[in-house]
C-alpha cells in the first residue's frame, strides 16, 4: 500500500501539465500510475473534511476517490493529516 499526504503533495511546485490539480485530480493521475496494481492500492490523506465539488452548486461535497484502486481519506474536522 501506498500512503500520499495530499497536502505535501499539492502545495509543492509541479510541472505545468500537473500545476492546478485538487484532491479528485490526485486520485485521478495516481489511477493512471503503475502502483496501483503493485502496492495493493494507493492512499490518499487530506487534511480536513471532505471539501465542495468544484462548479456544484448543489452543495455535494468530494467524500470518496473519483477512481477506483485509489481510495481518498480525510483526518476530520479541525484535524491535520
Amino acid at each position: 500500500m501506498l500512503i500520499i499526504d495530499c497536502y505535501n503533495v499539492l502545495h509543492t511546485p509541479m510541472p505545468p501539465m500537473l500545476a492546478g490539480l485538487d484532491e479528485a485530480g490526485l486520485c485521478r493521475a495516481l489511477a493512471r500510475t503503475r502502483w496501483v496494481d503493485r502496492t495493493g492500492g494507493i492512499v490518499v490523506v487530506a487534511d480536513g473534511k471532505p471539501k465542495p465539488l468544484p462548479d456544484d452548486r448543489s452543495g455535494a461535497v468530494l467524500e470518496q476517490s473519483p477512481v477506483a484502486g485509489v481510495e481518498l481519506w480525510w483526518s476530520g474536522p479541525g484535524r491535520s493529516a
